[in-house]
């Protein structure tokens, strides 16, 4: 899509709400779906047909964006990419992949998803190679084993001793008492 002057103009200076200005010589875009520079060619809300790579808590995923007429914005879609690295690297699987899918996008968009993905495998190997793969593609995840019961008996412990210390074995009784006060009202 070939924008004027007067049209960049406007949607980087007037319509764009993800536009950040930076210290660097680009400004950066907040927009969640976007490269994370501020560049009309490759631009989520400018361009009709757009494609990147997001990480998700899910996992990697593929978004497209493909105009419709009852959207404004367009039509997201989302897929999950299965990428493998170490023996079962399957980068030119998921390479053509996006390629078949993301077909009508610009040149530039291409160039810049394709070149992302090469950087995501080469992070990964690097990271495989130090043992330190993510979670998302079967790095190890440590998890903090939190058992309630075992927690809620020692708190419950120490409260029972700190109570004994501060008022003695009469508060122990008196508790006693209006919990047994308690249960026959409630019973009458």
């Amino acid at each position: 899509m070939a924008l004027t002057l007067y049209q960049k103009f406007l949607y980087r200076e007037t319509l764009c709400t993800h536009r950040r200005e930076s210290r660097e010589a680009r400004s950066k875009c907040k927009q969640p779906y976007g490269f994370g520079t501020c560049d009309l060619e490759i631009c989520p809300v400018v361009q009709e047909h757009f494609a990147n790579v997001i990480f998700d808590p899910e996992g990697i995923k593929l978004v497209i964006k493909e105009p419709r007429e009852d959207r404004i914005g367009g039509a997201w879609k989302e897929e999950i990419l299965d990428i493998k690295v170490g023996e079962e690297n399957n980068k030119e699987e998921v390479l053509e992949t996006v390629q078949e899918r993301t077909q009508s996008i610009t040149d530039r968009n291409q160039e810049v998803l394709i070149q992302r993905i090469h950087d995501i495998y080469r992070r990964y190997e690097f990271l495989e190679k130090r043992d330190n793969l993510p979670a998302i593609l079967g790095g190890k995840r440590e998890e903090a084993v939190f058992e309630e019961e075992e927690v809620f008996k020692e708190e419950e412990e120490l409260f029972a001793e700190e109570r004994e210390e501060l008022f003695g074995e009469e508060s122990e009784r008196e508790s006693e008492e209006d919990q047994d006060e308690k249960t026959e009202a409630e019973e009458s």
